[in-house]
């Protein structure tokens, strides 16, 4: 086992997410700052494989789910 893991977090393109990316395995994970918990972990880099938007949405979807409740957004509430 490598005892040497790199990620890179970037913690500045959604209000109260982190994105986390394993860089070894492309994994991307997404921490919620408010509830305090992950809110999924995902197969791939998405960061690069879909658009912000879309990205936005599908963890907006996970999380929804989590907390009993859908939740949407409108093209106006990303800018």
């Amino acid at each position: 086992m490598d005892p040497d893991k790199h990620f890179i977090v970037v913690d500045t393109l959604f209000v109260n997410y982190d994105i986390v990316i394993d860089v070894q395995d492309k994994t991307t994970s997404v921490w919620c700052n408010e509830c305090e918990q992950w809110v999924g972990t995902y197969e791939g880099d998405k960061l690069t494989t879909m658009s912000s938007t879309d990205f936005y949405e599908h963890i907006l979807n996970d999380h929804g789910h989590q907390m009993g409740t859908a939740v949407s957004f409108s093209e106006r509430d990303l800018l």
